[in-house]
């Protein structure tokens, strides 16, 4: 039974009772105390029959308060997921790269360089070119001999399978000979002499070596002085070439 219908079920025995004494009362059968008492019990009735129905109407309890009160806080608190993180496209590398496709030793008229790395100049201690050079070509100098027969002096050749070579007089770098290596300007053996001149403008002269140029401290043969003459000895510094 709900609480509505046990109030209203209450109230009216209690009407009823009331009915009765009234009827009592007012019948006359009754003493004036009786009168009294009767009138007195009604009151009281009449205050239990408001106490349940305000019973009966009042809000629910304050644990029901409490738990709704609950649940809304857990729904306002309920952190929400964090957005799926958006991946951010790192842009791609900047390193410079070499024009004309250029080898991992570029080659210069006062030592040589390494693609984003050192430059090894002329008077650089000789093994640290070694080393450098191994390195960088990932081989170890096929040939090293001592030239006691070239004009300076002595000199100390190192050379690599891929062509290059490298000379040292007294300990220290002086002088460089290559078939694979190009300069910046994407000179070396196998260019042509239109090639040449628009890198260099080259000192172009016939010595006993025959067709011969030298610019910007490159040195070099030609196969003739024909614009499409090509390249076929190129070097700098100091070299072991018998003329």
């Amino acid at each position: 039974m709900s609480r509505v219908d046990h109030a209203n079920t209450t109230a009216t025995r209690l009407a009823s009772t009331r009915r009765a004494m009234y009827n009592r009362v007012s019948g006359g059968s009754q003493s004036g105390h009786w009168a009294t008492r009767a009138t007195s019990l009604i009151k009281q009735s009449s205050m239990i029959v408001m106490l349940f129905a305000l019973a009966a109407c009042s809000p629910p309890p304050a644990e029901s308060n409490n738990a709704k009160c609950a649940a809304d806080a857990a729904k306002t608190n309920t952190v929400a997921p964090a957005p799926a993180e958006t991946p951010v496209l790192l842009a791609a590398s900047t390193e410079p790269t070499a024009p004309f496709s250029l080898g991992i030793v570029v080659v210069r008229g006062d030592g040589v360089s390494l693609i984003g790395g050192k430059t090894l100049k002329f008077g650089s201690a000789q093994q640290l070119v070694i080393d450098t050079l191994t390195d960088a070509f990932d081989m170890a100098p096929s040939n090293r001999e001592r030239l006691e027969d070239c004009g300076p002096g002595a000199i100390v050749l190192n050379a690599w399978e891929n062509g290059f070579s490298a000379y040292f007089h007294y300990g220290a770098f002086h002088g460089w000979s290559t078939v694979d290596q190009k300069s910046p300007e994407g000179i070396g053996f196998g260019s042509s002499r239109a090639e040449l001149d628009a890198a260099y403008h080259p000192d172009i002269f016939e010595s006993t070596l025959g067709t011969e140029f030298s610019a910007h401290g490159y040195s070099g043969i030609l196969e003739s002085d024909e614009p499409d003459a090509a390249i076929i000895k190129f070097w700098a510094g100091v070299s072991c070439i018998m003329r």
